[in-house]
């Protein structure tokens, strides 16, 4: 910010004696929050082409990565059967069966790898891994106030291959177990707490989406097929949560 200042005052003053923009803290002050604006209103046009894991935030921070949240409005009326289960880390369904979902956005060069339990991540990039799964959901059609922010951010439609609209589509890395490898070495550690989609250890849980009523569009696909048990598809949705974090059994 302070570059832009010093380029204005060269600007306005280049062979003057004084410079206007210094000498003038209100007109400094109003550059300032305009360049801020233009910044906070470009960062997630800019950051589209950065790829990213989302693992499930716990414990209310993700350290010193992004933090996505992503809010879809689900069936309204007295009949909605939205309901949070057991551990989701930081999601929850809120008081009118509206869905939270808060992510850590991990470096899409780390390597999450295949072991003895099913798994999945979000994936905000292009396609490109042996099983990937689409959930899309269809939410409320009437007034729907749907959103989705990084750190805050607002993300206006697609994100690579997810899209964040009055509908919203994720897409997860599907790691399908193989007895052949240990579960002692999983999971990885990213020096904070967080959970994926699975149905393993014992801190698991899940949240129940009751999408759209009228016309539901909701979609699933996963590529290549492959019978998977850690989000269930229908015109209602389950997404099933496991702590990546070792237990002791008592």
């Amino acid at each position: 910010m302070t570059n832009e200042i010093e380029n204005l005052n060269f600007i306005y003053s280049h062979n003057s004696t004084n410079s206007i923009i210094s000498n003038n803290t209100g007109l400094q002050s109003e550059i300032n929050n305009t360049l801020s604006n233009l910044y906070s209103k470009t960062i997630v046009s800019g950051e589209k082409s950065i790829a990213y894991i989302g693992v499930f935030r716990d414990g209310g921070s993700c350290g010193n990565f992004k933090t996505l949240h992503v809010f879809m409005d689900s069936e309204d009326g007295s009949d909605c059967e939205s309901e949070k289960f057991g551990w989701t880390g930081d999601s929850y369904v809120d008081g009118y069966g509206n869905i939270h979902l808060y992510f850590c956005l991990i470096d899409a060069a780390y390597t999450f790898y295949v072991t003895n339990v099913d798994y999945g991540v979000l994936w905000l990039g292009s396609y490109a891994h042996n099983y990937t799964i689409i959930r899309d959901f269809d939410n409320e059609d009437g007034s729907n106030s749907n959103s989705a922010d990084i750190d805050g951010v607002p993300i206006n439609g697609s994100y690579y291959e997810c899209s964040f609209d009055i509908d919203t589509r994720l897409v997860w890395y599907y790691y399908p177990k193989d007895d052949a490898y240990n579960y002692t070495n999983f999971p990885p550690s990213l020096g904070i707490c967080y959970g994926v989609l699975g149905r393993f250890g014992c801190n698991q849980g899940f949240i129940y989406s009751d999408d759209e009523d009228n016309n539901n569009a909701n979609g699933y696909s996963i590529s290549p097929y492959h019978e998977q048990h850690i989000l269930e598809d229908g015109i209602n949705t389950r997404l099933y949560f496991s702590k990546a974090s070792k237990c002791t059994y008592p």
